[in-house]
């Protein structure tokens, strides 16, 4: 029953019902014992919005663009998308070392952030959505900022990657940096 007579108010558990469109039917009854019914709907929205970000991984090292690829659903809609920016290291942040950008809600992720701006290190991104109900979620990846578009790595050729070998061999690769090291140790 709801409180009071000709205002009155009923307060509805939204999280007891599944997520989607829903008929209420309202039934009054006056003091003579007339009955009046009306009906409506109402679109029930409790789970927030789905993320999958498939780049950037976590890990990966970029220059000068970042490219977003994934996609947002909802049951109800997106309402927001947005993507930000920020250093791993909070210490000596002056500036545009983040940034924040509002993206389309279309569902289809595809963007590419522009990095140039930012100093080399490590940034979290965090991809946040939400939906026409207030629901917000987010995912995040950690990414390497360099400025040069050579990657610090080792690259081993010889020998292959799970050869057994027996015996003295040899090992045959090559560093790449920007700075030489002293020695390579492996």
């Amino acid at each position: 029953l709801a409180s009071g007579a000709e205002d009155w108010r009923y307060r509805l558990n939204t999280h007891l019902l599944a997520d989607g469109t829903h008929a209420v039917l309202v039934r009054a009854t006056d003091s003579t014992g007339a009955i009046g019914l009306y009906t409506t709907t109402i679109n029930i929205d409790n789970r927030p919005p789905e993320l999958v970000l498939d780049t950037p991984r976590d890990g990966q090292v970029y220059t000068e663009t970042l490219s977003l690829n994934g996609r947002s659903l909802d049951n109800i809609g997106v309402a927001a998308l947005k993507v930000s920016v920020t250093p791993v290291a909070a210490a000596g942040v002056t500036g545009r070392e983040s940034l924040e950008v509002p993206l389309s809600a279309s569902g289809v992720l595809l963007h590419q952030l522009d990095l140039k701006g930012l100093p080399e290190g490590w940034y979290n991104l965090r991809l946040e959505a939400t939906d026409r109900a207030g629901n917000r979620t987010y995912v995040s990846r950690n990414f390497l900022r360099q400025a040069s578009a050579e990657a610090e790595r080792v690259e081993v050729y010889f020998p292959a990657d799970g050869e057994a070998l027996a015996g003295p061999f040899s090992v045959c690769g090559r560093v790449l940096t920007r700075s030489l090291p002293e020695n390579v140790l492996v």
